[in-house]
Formats: C-alpha cells, sequence, structure tokens
C-alpha cells in the first residue's frame, strides 16, 4: 500500500497548503478588499482547491487498483517483448536461447487492459494440446513469434488453432495435426532452429514460416530470458528487479528518472492512466494536423539512407535464412509455406519477388487484413499492436483457402504411422502374369528426393531406389 501512503501523504501536504492560501487570503482581504494581488491570489486559490479534489481522487483510485490487482504489477515498458506475459512463462535454452516453458499455466494480463487471457503450454513447450507423435497425421509445423503464438487471444480463437479445425472438418477422416510453435520475440534464426528441433521427434509434411519484415531486425538485436522474462539483450545492464518486475534502474540515476522509477514500481494509477492513454499525444498531433492542416502539416514517412541500407541488411539475412530452409526442406522432404504479417510494404514486395523466384509458396496476409480495416473492422487491440480475433479470422480463412485444396491429394498418399510413408500406389491389386510396364507421373504435392518403389509378388518383396527431380 505504498502507493496510498505516499499519493494520501500528498493530499494531506496538499490540504495544509489550502489552509495556508485561506489564512493568507483572509490577511490581504482585510488589508486591500478590492486589489489586484487578491484577485489573483483568490485565483490560486481556486486552482489550487481543484488539484486538492483531483489529488483526492487520485488516492481512492490508487486503493482500488490496489485491492484489485492485489499480487499483480502492471508490467511492461516499450524495450520488454510482452510485458503481459506471466513470469517465468520461458526457460533458458542453450540452442534457442529461450523457449516456452512445459506444462505451464498462467495469464496474460494486457498492461493497457485490452485482455486478460489464459495461457497453457503443453509437454512439448508450445501452447497448444497435447499431441500423439505416434499417430497417423498430416503433421503441420508452425513457426514463428507473438502472432503465431496467439498474444492476448485464447487458444481456441487463434488462427492456427481455427484452421485445424477447418481442415480436419474438410478433409473429414484424414488426420491432420497442427503442431503451433510460436514463441514470442523469436527471430527467423529461432525459427528455423525449431523447425531442426522438431524434426528430431518426427516427420514434418508442411512448415509454416511466418515472416514480418518489420521484426527480421532481431536476427541483430535478439531477445533472451532474464529473469523469468523475455527481454532485449541490449537493455539487461540497465534493468533492476522489484518486487518481481524489472525496472530501468542502472541507466540513469538523474532525479527526474528516479522519481519515475518510483512512480512505476509502487504507484498503480501512475501505471493505470499512463498505459490507458499511451498514445495521446500521437492522437493530438493528429486532431491538430486535421484541423489545422496549414500549421501543422502532415508528416511523411521517408526512407532515410541509413534506414535503406537496414532494409537491405535486414532483406538479405531473411534470404540467408530462407535459402537455409529450402535446404532443411530437400533433406528432409517437407513442404514449406511463407506467411507474410504486418510488415514494411516494400520489403514485402522484395520478399515475395524472391520467394517466386525460387519456387516458394508464399502468402501475403496484408491484403486481407488491409481490406477487413478498410470496411470498419478492428483486427488488433485498441493499444496492443497484436491481432485480436478478427484478425486471427482473417488469417484462418487465408490459410484455409491455400490447405484446402491439398485434401484430395493428401487422403491418396494414404499416410502410415511408421519412419517411411507411402508416397502414392499407383498400382494395387492383382495383376496376369507376364510383362507389365507402369508410368508413374507424381503430382506437385510429393517433393523431390529419394524414394523406395516396392513391389510384391507370390509373396516375395522387392524394393527399388528411385530419385525424383524437378
Amino acid at each position: 500500500m505504498i502507493g496510498v501512503l505516499f499519493l494520501l501523504v500528498l493530499w494531506i501536504l496538499s490540504l495544509y497548503g489550502l489552509f495556508l492560501w485561506f489564512r493568507l487570503e483572509k490577511k490581504m482581504a482585510a488589508v486591500s478588499p478590492a486589489g489586484t494581488s487578491l484577485k489573483a491570489v483568490r485565483t490560486a486559490g481556486n486552482l489550487w482547491l481543484i488539484g486538492c479534489s483531483l489529488l483526492f481522487v487520485l488516492v481512492l483510485l490508487e486503493a482500488y487498483l490496489q485491492l484489485k490487482y492485489r499480487g499483480e504489477r502492471f508490467r511492461g515498458n516499450p524495450w520488454y517483448s510482452g510485458g503481459n506475459h506471466p513470469r517465468n512463462l520461458v526457460e533458458p535454452d542453450s540452442v534457442l536461447g529461450y523457449r516456452l516453458r512445459p506444462n505451464f499455466s498462467g495469464t496474460e494480463i494486457s498492461i493497457w487492459g485490452d485482455f486478460r487471457t489464459p495461457v497453457n503450454i503443453n509437454s512439448l513447450g508450445m501452447r497448444d494440446r497435447e499431441h500423439n507423435l505416434l499417430r497417423p497425421q498430416i503433421a503441420i509445423l508452425l513457426v514463428g513469434d507473438s502472432y503465431a503464438f496467439g498474444e492476448g487471444v485464447p487458444l481456441e480463437k487463434s488462427y492456427a488453432w481455427l484452421l485445424e479445425e477447418r481442415l480436419n472438418q474438410a478433409c473429414k477422416s484424414l488426420p491432420i495435426d497442427i503442431y503451433k510453435a510460436g514463441v514470442p520475440a523469436y527471430n527467423l534464426r529461432q525459427e528455423l532452429l525449431t523447425v531442426k528441433r522438431f524434426l528430431a521427434l518426427r516427420r514434418i509434411d508442411w512448415v509454416i514460416f511466418t515472416l514480418s519484415t518489420k521484426r527480421i531486425e532481431r536476427l541483430f538485436d535478439d531477445y533472451t530470458y532474464f529473469k523469468g522474462f523475455i527481454i532485449k539483450k541490449s537493455y539487461i545492464p540497465r534493468l533492476t528487479e522489484i518486487h518481481g518486475n524489472l525496472y530501468e534502474w542502472k541507466y540513469d540515476w538523474t532525479p527526474r528518472k528516479q522519481i519515475h522509477l518510483f512512480l512505476q514500481a509502487y504507484v498503480y494509477s501512475y501505471n493505470f492512466l499512463k498505459y490507458r492513454f499511451p498514445n495521446f499525444g500521437r492522437d493530438l498531433r493528429r486532431y491538430l494536423e486535421r484541423r489545422f492542416p496549414d500549421r501543422f502539416p502532415p508528416r511523411k514517412d521517408t526512407i532515410t539512407p541509413a534506414k535503406q541500407a537496414q532494409f537491405d541488411r535486414d532483406y538479405q539475412a531473411a534470404v540467408q535464412i530462407l535459402t537455409e530452409l529450402a535446404q532443411l526442406q530437400t533433406q528432409h522432404a517437407f513442404q514449406v509455406l511463407v506467411v507474410l504479417y504486418d510488415g514494411f510494404p516494400t520489403q514485402d514486395e522484395r520478399i515475395i519477388r524472391y520467394c517466386r523466384q525460387q519456387g516458394i509458396p508464399i502468402l501475403n496476409t496484408a491484403t486481407a487484413i488491409d481490406s477487413a480495416v478498410a470496411r470498419g473492422i478492428r483486427v488488433k487491440f485498441k493499444r496492443d499492436g497484436h491481432w485480436n480475433e478478427n484478425g486471427h479470422r482473417i488469417a484462418a480463412d487465408l490459410l484455409f483457402q491455400f490447405f484446402a485444396s491439398h485434401c484430395e491429394s493428401w487422403r491418396r498418399r494414404k499416410v502410415i504411422p511408421s519412419a517411411d510413408r507411402k508416397a502414392a500406389a499407383p498400382a494395387d491389386g492383382l495383376v496376369p502374369a507376364g510383362e507389365h510396364r507402369l508410368k508413374w507421373t507424381p503430382d506437385h504435392e510429393i517433393p523431390a528426393g529419394v524414394y523406395a518403389a516396392r513391389r510384391q509378388a507370390e509373396g516375395q518383396v522387392q524394393v527399388r531406389k528411385m530419385v525424383l527431380a524437378r
């Protein structure tokens, strides 16, 4: 209750100041009833009285917040990746840097009040239901960051869950499992390493590789595990822990910074007002631009030479990751779908051109998302920048349109639960004795690689290797 006591002391001091003002006004009224100084003192006193009233309201608000959010903190700063996340959602990992903690349960609480969502991690370290790795199925692995994780929405409303439900309904008896391996703040390298790690558990039919051109920079300034949180590495030296939360302490010892730190750590109403109205200055600027366009001309987004150099660096880094993913695809014979989301339009176009040149299927969610926004549909939370349920539903529709056409080809392949899978059955049944020739033309869903042709006749089995090149 430190925040309540702090504000209560300020309120008492303000009442004492009000008392002194009342005595001063009384003395001045006795000396000069009509003086200008008396009017100024009375104006100042009225403003002081208004301030005392507002401070009293703030004391009541602080007491209410302290009781409502007992045991919780208004977590988060601009340099947090997901200040919404409960502590210890992640654990250290020697290869990935960090990963979701298996069998963890907690609650995501938006620092802006946009959502309060339960988070449950399965035994594989995914925000997902439990899977039977030995079950015969079409296996689709989704890798990505907080968008693939489903930040802020219930698991059942995330686009991965909706896609899995709709594919199983469309493909009927053919089991399809989507392994939801999204982890907040992962970069492209961590996504690639996640694919490699999952391949050690079982074979994959498809990998949905999500990519945001706004977040390629994480390859150069990535996030890591620190005291139970996901923190950008460059900020770790600045931080200190107070009551299980992290704050900037070692970065700036000025009195202004220390007051700010105290208010963040102990005064709930300060954080409440700060995060409920985070864009007040930006919104005021936009209003002035609309109301007085001559005095406040709209700001133009220009690409400076430094920004262009960063774009080029990020593009080359993304191409390198996609090249390594293509090599992995050839080795393990799975298909890849690249999904772009929430990126820079110019950078997205470069990635799209590259993927089409390399023959990599790619979807860009920007068109569908922008179309929904133009129709007045809110696709993101009011203050948090992640997709809300509408955004996830749009993404699920887009992915379903892509995968729905594969149901028949998946069904023809007759997936079986073993290390080897039957890619096709070009001939099945009895044939008369004699010499026979069979021509097999594989469809486009069967990837390039080494295959085994199995022939069974009169109780004997013959196996020959074949190489399919595309």
